[in-house]
């Protein structure tokens, strides 16, 4: 039996083997992508409502089954459990879904850690396969007229994937900036940027790598489109980082990338073995300098109480914050401690309580 594939990233289309299958009704097609989504049993209640809103419930449940009907028409009632009061999808080795595997792909880049933020080639590879799969946003080009739940429900489940992806993409631009792979950076750049201009962070890490490729005039345009969207769009300045990389740039003062970084392009045949044999997390050479405050955190986490306890680490850019704090939820970790990160953005430092 072919294996059924559901595309959903782009305009939505299915795939059977080596043909394309065809929908008779917009409905069957909204059906299967929330039951591909959702990845859930639904009531037939639940799903009549949502798709056919200005129906009572026996007219909708009518139009449920005319529409389930199409739909084992169309992909096979072997991916599908149906009874009289609930239906669900099959998600099996039989059924590929885009969205899952963008997912999946996504996840597997965030389980595999590593010392600091840097990324190793296996997974710089697991993202580059997921943003391959983003041909566009959710079900571009679809819509449901007559129900404006679902289209509320694929307006945040699209939003939801442009922020994995910006992730994604955000991720792929310091990684490639670390190995000192500029201009696949910038391509990275560009496209996390496209998604939000606003983002200054993707403005940064565009000047400073147009700056490292050699395309000193591009970095300084990338610092002026950065002033005039933020002008156009919230009538504020730049914020002060940007402001200092853009003056680095125009004097020819931008630090060059750390030289250990440099030296890992040529170490990528090492690097990808140690990736394959996808090696627990831990410090890649020995943490020095900052006894006392490992010495403090050990003291603070022992002493911690079950109502909690806060701890900051604070200091100017590049001093080791990240190495300490990573060194020490890899301890914390090792006793069975479970870890939850988060991150901020600087250009959301006007959300009070926003980290909260």
């Amino acid at each position: 039996m072919p294996q059924l594939r559901i595309y959903l990233l782009g305009s939505p289309h299915l795939e059977s083997g080596d043909s394309s299958l065809k929908m008779d009704t917009r409905k069957a097609l909204a059906l299967l992508a929330y039951l591909a989504v959702t990845a859930q049993e639904h009531t037939r209640d639940t799903i009549a409502t949502l798709l056919w809103p200005e129906f009572d419930q026996t007219r909708a449940r009518a139009a449920l089954r005319r529409t389930l009907s199409t739909l084992k028409k169309a992909i096979g009632g072997e991916h599908l459990s149906i009874t009289r009061e609930s239906i669900k999808l099959h998600i099996d080795t039989l059924l590929w879904i885009d969205t899952s595997q963008f997912e999946k792909l996504i996840a597997e880049s965030e389980d595999h850690h590593h010392p600091g933020d840097n990324l190793c080639l296996n997974c710089i590879q697991r993202l580059e396969d997921a943003i391959a799969l983003y041909r566009d946003d959710f079900m571009a080009g679809f819509s449901l007229r007559d129900s404006a739940s679902f289209d509320d429900w694929q307006f945040f489940q699209s939003e939801s994937f442009k922020r994995q992806l910006a992730a994604s993409l955000e991720k792929l631009v310091h990684g490639y900036s670390e190995i000192g792979e500029f201009e696949k950076a910038i391509l990275h750049g560009r496209r996390w940027l496209a998604i939000d201009p606003l983002r200054e962070e993707a403005h940064q890490a565009l000047m400073k790598n147009y700056e490292w490729f050699g395309q000193h005039s591009a970095a300084l345009r990338q610092y002026r489109e950065c002033v005039l969207v933020l002008e156009r769009e919230l009538g504020v300045p730049p914020l002060e980082e940007t402001t200092k990389i853009y003056q680095a740039i125009l004097e020819n003062q931008l630090p060059r990338q750390d030289s250990a970084m440099q030296e890992m392009t040529t170490q990528i045949p090492e690097r990808l073995a140690a990736a394959v044999r996808d090696e627990p997390r831990g410090p890649a050479y020995p943490l020095v300098g900052r006894n006392e405050e490992w010495d403090t955190l050990l003291r603070e986490y022992a002493a911690a109480k079950p109502d909690g306890r806060v701890c900051f680490i604070v200091g100017e850019v590049g001093v080791g914050k990240t190495r300490l704090a990573v060194d020490f939820l890899d301890h914390a970790r090792q006793q069975g401690a479970k870890i939850f990160e988060a991150h901020c953005y600087q250009g959301e430092a006007n959300l009070a309580f926003g980290p909260i």
